[in-house]
Formats: structure tokens, sequence, C-alpha cells
């Protein structure tokens, strides 16, 4: 095979004294991204034939260089200090190795990119920094993906009302921005809690760290614990090299918001008391526990007191978080900001899609008067739904709302077409029944009933219904 030209004119008889005294492995690629050169400790370090390699695409020896290097130089900029794990970004290499990685574009004095190098260190020997880089890869990847699914945090601005108890509810909430007290949202699903506690979050002295997000309703019972308090290595079969660090770790320095706290089982809330008692954290399989400095936020649309009579939530940890209970109300107790929020979303669309579409005022009238158990989750998703279906290419009018007059029928429990709702005695016998039927299983008896089990939980505390535990 002929030996492809290095770029810039280097030599390879040079390359290969530096390289022997130099504890980075080396690669270099020509301007097509064929691997012209590769020290052995580079090969080493990766486990690779060289004179398979050379003469190779990059991407066909290693999966982890499929993007860097190449984008190295594209951008024609240095990139420094990246984290590879082979075993897991490059399956099949045949070691595991924990990379620290620099790239560097190859530009000619006429300004040609001619290639690209790669300097690799091997970090596996030094078992502390190991330790420390697999938390810093943890944590990064943690926050972007927060950032992805959040967007920017929110200040109290952007929360729009005219209606005079939620203007009370901000006054409270920026009073308290800066203390450390636990804050409790309460409120039926839709209403805003996460917002507020975003917005609470954006005004204090915390601001500038974390705010990590956790639905306690969607973690599966088996993975709370480890998820809220992480865990150490080989705590449990399929526990992650190096262990994890848990939610309330990551919101060290900052803020933690627990939706849906109502949901934790009662020995995840035991722990979860401790940690707000003592600051400490009890890892999963750790011998010591770890402290962290956070603010806690939590959010719940069932009744609490009354899961603590009815055994179903500790006594003592609601004390704990209501210290400021604050209750978002629910739209139809502030349909005045209902046009405003209309407009809002509206804006919202409208400049992601970059039209200037408008609504007409009987739509915004009939919108106004709906029921909305949603809240305010509910009318932008109603928003979204009509300038997408919309007849008219620059206005959503009252036939893009004819979904809301089927979707009244088909959700609402015991509504016949043209005959409105049943009684409140009709509708809670036909929970106890369905409730019967499914020996409490909640989740059974809101699907027999056509509902959410969320709404099946706020009818059971409307009727205060006794559910048995078994």
């Amino acid at each position: 095979m002929k030996k492809k030209r290095l770029p810039l004119g280097l030599d390879e008889k040079t390359l290969d004294l530096v390289s022997e005294h130099c504890m980075d492995g080396i690669l270099i690629l020509d301007s097509e991204c064929v691997v012209v050169y590769m020290s052995d400790t580079y090969r080493q370090i990766l486990n690779l034939d060289k004179e398979y390699c050379l003469g190779k695409k990059v991407w066909e020896i290693e999966n982890l260089d499929k993007s860097t290097l190449p984008q190295t130089m594209k951008t024609r900029e240095e990139t420094r200090g990246l984290l590879f794990d082979v075993a897991e970004e490059a399956p099949g290499v045949g070691v595991h190795e924990l990379l620290y990685v620099d790239r560097v574009p190859l530009i000619s004095g006429d300004d040609e990119v001619e290639g690209a190098m790669s300097f690799i260190k091997s970090m596996n020997n030094t078992n502390e920094v190991i330790s420390v880089f697999r938390q810093v890869k943890e944590e990064s990847r943690f926050y972007q993906q927060e950032l992805k699914r959040s967007g920017i945090t929110l200040g109290f601005d952007n929360l729009v009302t005219q209606d005079a108890a939620v203007l009370e509810i901000i006054k409270t909430a920026k009073r308290t921005a800066n203390s450390d007290i636990p804050i409790l949202l309460l409120g039926e699903t839709g209403t805003g809690k996460e917002v507020v506690a975003n917005a609470i979050h954006a005004v204090s002295a915390r601001r500038s760290r974390p705010f990590v997000k956790v639905n306690c309703a969607a973690l599966p019972e088996h993975l709370i614990e480890s998820e809220l308090f992480g865990y150490e290595e080989g705590a449990f079969t399929g526990a992650k090299k190096g262990g994890k660090k848990g939610k309330f770790e990551l919101a060290d320095k900052g803020t933690i918001f627990l939706d849906e706290i109502g949901e934790l089982p009662m020995q995840t809330q035991a722990k979860l008391l401790r940690v707000l008692q003592d600051g400490v954290i009890d890892r999963v399989g750790a011998s010591e526990p770890v402290s962290s400095d956070f603010r806690l936020i939590a959010a719940t649309n069932r009744n609490l007191s009354r899961m603590v009579e009815q055994g179903e939530f500790r006594e003592d940890l609601y004390y704990r978080l209501s210290v400021l209970p604050i209750e978002m109300p629910p739209l139809r107790r502030r349909r005045g900001d209902i046009p405003l929020l209309i407009q809002r979303f509206l804006a919202e669309v409208n400049h992601r899609y970059g039209t200037e579409v408008a609504i007409e005022k009987a739509a915004v009238q009939y919108i106004a008067k709906q029921p909305l158990p949603g809240n305010v989750r509910e009318l932008k998703n109603i928003i979204e739904r009509s300038y997408i279906m919309r007849q008219k290419d620059g206005m959503i009018t009252m036939q893009d709302l004819e979904f809301l007059g089927e979707k009244n029928e088909a959700e609402t429990p015991g509504k016949k077409a043209g005959k409105g709702t049943k009684p409140e005695g009709a509708e809670k016998a036909e929970i106890l029944r369905a409730l019967d039927e499914t020996g409490h299983n909640c989740a059974k008896a809101a699907q027999k009933l056509g509902i959410s089990r969320m709404t099946l939980y706020r009818k059971i505390d409307k009727y205060g219904i006794a559910l048995k535990r078994g």
C-alpha cells in the first residue's frame, strides 16, 4: 500500500521519536479523514491493529471519532478535555478505558486545513482522577438534558395574570425567594405550580446554581431511592462503576423541585424527612452519608392533610413541608386571566412558526366559558391544537374549536348528550362501585371509569372516600 503523505510536511521518524517520550497516544488524519499516522501508544490504548488502521477512514476504526475529529477540521477550532468511555462509546474495541482527549486542526501557511491530530491519554491508572471525571461527565449530561427539556429558567415577569389572588401569590413567593424554608405548592393539575417553582429559583440567590426537577409519580418504585439519593458502586446488580449521584446531590447549592410529592412511598418519605432535618443523604449501599446544601420546593395536586388522616402520608413530613403552603387557584376561579393567557400562548406559537395568526373574539369568549379541568396546561394545548388545525390561514375561528364540545362529552364521567352531568350522589356511587370491583386499585378503577388517575384522586378527595389499603 502506497504511504499517504503526512499533513504540513510532518516527518514520520520525528513523530515516532516524539511519541516514544510522550504519554499521549497520537493519531493524525489527512484532509479526507484518512488515518495517515498512529503511534504505538495510541494503538495500545485502544487495542487496535496499526497496519489495518492506516489508510482507513477514522470512523471505520473508532466509533468515538466519527463526529469529533471531522468536526474539529470543519470548525478549525481546537477541542480540549473531551472525555470518552470507550466501553460505552465504542463497544467492541476490546478494552475498558476512560480517555482524556484533545483535538487539533492542522492548518497550513496558506490557511488550508490539511488534516487533524488527536491526542489521547488513558486515565485508568489514576483512580481518583477517574472518579472525578466520571462525576463531571455524569453531571454534565444531566444538566444538558435539563436545559434541552426546560429551556431557560423563567422569572415572575413571565407569569401572565391580572387576578388579585395570583398577584398576592407572586408577592408572597418573591418575599420568600431568598430564604431556605421549604415551599409547598398546592393546586390542581396544570395550575402553574412548576412555573412558580421556576420563578422562585430564578430570583433567588441560588439562581446561578442547578434547578433540579423530579416528577415523583414518574419514578418506578424500585428506582425511587437510587434516583433521589444516589448509590455506591456495587450497591446492586447493574449499578454503574463509580456509583451515581442522586438528584439531591446534583441540586447542591441550588434548588430541587419535587413535583407530585404525594406519590412517594412511605419508606421513601421517611428517608426524605431525614434529608430535610439533617441535610445529609444516605446513598444506597453507602456506609457514610454525604451532605448537600439545597432549597426544597414541593408540589402536589392531592389533599395531603387527608392523606395524613388516612395513613398514606407521614404527618411529620407533612408539617416539615408545609411551613409555607401556597395554593394555586384553578382557571375557573380566575377566568379574567383566560383572554390574557390565550394571547400569550398564541404569541408563542406565532413566534415559533414565524406567523401572525389571530383569534376571533367569539372564539376567545367560547374558550373562556369551557370547564378547563386541565387548567393553564389544557388551555395552552387548546391554542396549539386550534392553531395547527385552523381552516383559515390567518385566523382561529369558532369552527376550529368544535373538538371542545366533543371532548367535554367524551371525557366527563356520567355525562349524557343533552342531559347534563349526573348528580354528585350518583357520581360518588359510581366511583365507590368501581373501587369495590377493582379491590380499591385506583389505576384500574380510573380506567374503568374512563378518567385519569389524578382525576379519580381529586374526586376521592372531593367526596371524602376512604380507600381500603391491602
